[in-house]
């Protein structure tokens, strides 16, 4: 570890790299920095750097970093002849989140943007992002378009961008390839986690989102994603799950999943999840921090996403609910894709208060099941 490098062992901050190539300082400095992990891509890199030299904005510094790269990758990378290309190598870390956090230490300019090596951008992305982060956002990102491994395609737009802290910690918004933010930020809430456990974006937008930091968001689909078979995140298994009833034996919980199942029981909870989430979404409305795409009104947004839940199908938050131990009795347990205890905890509170309905239905379910089982109710869902 050379003395200009920061501890590894704490978060944010960059591990040893090498410096395999030096941006060379050009007539103007860069505003905005674009970082991009990648290993072992050499056959995959290409339309991604070509679709960054292709921006429409000049004044740009691009930062590819290799996480231990076995094949030509970094080859491939040296033989663009552009000086405001850098690259980088690390030890392999086996996730983007250490690789991200050593392109920001090497960042210099007020704004970074990042770039995953299979996506690739439309020449007027970067133009788009300094649009907003320029004019005093925070943090933005841009619409795009998911390419499926079927063929499919899958188009991101005004609807799946509204913005809310509260939706921030429910669902991981806005891959990296589609957003850009004030350079500094990022490593002031502790920078991208190094930890192995997936999400590594959800992770970090939502810890800034915990600290005020604001996304602004843009419907233009500047960015194309190809979707793959076989990545890290297909492999990822979730680390946590959050009680959402409780039971006296195990007999009652499985009794209560099988009820879930039932025609009938399984109307009830997708009506309750339509309610509350109309109900949701109408208060999130009402807020301060209820963000639209630029171009669009807040009223326009709210009631196209009220449409999207009124046509819900067959849909309920506790599909996948499973049995446990818990105590001295049982429980039925959520799945959470979340990445830290506080984050589950913060999921947790915010189910709690907007699942009013669904979970009616849930403690009908359990104060059913515990009658026919004998032993009376006595416990709480949720608890």
């Amino acid at each position: 570890m050379n003395g200009n490098t920061p501890d590894t062992r704490r978060p944010g901050t960059a591990p040893e790299y090498v410096t395999l190539r030096a941006a060379r300082r050009t007539a103007g400095e860069s505003r905005i920095d674009v970082i991009c992990p990648t290993h072992n891509r050499s056959t995959r890199i290409r339309p991604t750097l070509d679709s960054v030299l292709a921006q429409s904005v000049g004044d740009w510094r691009l930062v590819v970093v290799s996480d231990g790269s076995t094949d030509d990758t970094e080859d491939v990378v040296r033989a663009y002849d552009d000086p405001r290309i850098a690259l980088l190598r690390c030890p392999p870390h086996g996730h983007p989140g250490g690789p991200r956090n050593i392109g920001l230490h090497h960042a210099g300019a007020p704004f970074a943007a990042y770039i995953d090596h299979d996506d690739t951008w439309r020449p007027d992305h970067l133009a788009v992002l300094l649009e907003m982060l320029e004019s005093g956002a925070q943090a933005a990102a841009t619409g795009c378009r998911r390419l499926t491994p079927e063929g499919g395609v899958e188009d991101v737009g005004a609807v799946d961008m509204v913005w809310h802290p509260e939706i921030q910690a429910l669902a991981g918004l806005n891959e990296p390839s589609r957003v850009g933010h004030v350079r500094e930020l990022v490593p002031r809430v502790g920078g991208w986690t190094q930890a192995d456990h997936g999400f590594e974006d959800w992770d970090l937008w939502w810890r800034m989102a915990e600290q005020g930091i604001r996304f602004t968001t843009d419907a233009r689909r500047t960015v194309q994603m190809r979707q793959t078979h076989g990545t890290r995140r297909e492999t990822i298994t979730a680390k946590y799950a959050i009680t959402v009833a409780r039971t006296s034996t195990r007999e009652v919980a499985e009794a209560v999943v099988e009820r879930l199942r039932e025609p009938r029981t399984a109307r009830r909870m997708r009506d309750g999840a339509r309610a509350d989430l109309a109900a949701w979404h109408t208060r999130l409305a009402a807020t301060p921090d209820y963000v639209v795409p630029r171009g669009h009104t807040v009223a326009a947004l709210r009631d196209a996403c009220l449409e999207r839940v009124a046509r819900m199908e067959n849909q309920h938050g506790y599909q996948s609910v499973f049995t446990g131990p818990k105590g001295d009795g049982w429980a039925l347990f959520l799945t959470l894709w979340c990445t830290q205890p506080a984050h589950a905890s913060r999921v947790s509170g915010l189910l709690a208060r907007r699942d009013v309905r669904q979970r009616a239905v849930l403690a009908e379910l359990v104060e059913e099941c515990e009658r026919h089982a004998g032993r009376g109710s006595g416990h709480r869902v949720g608890s």
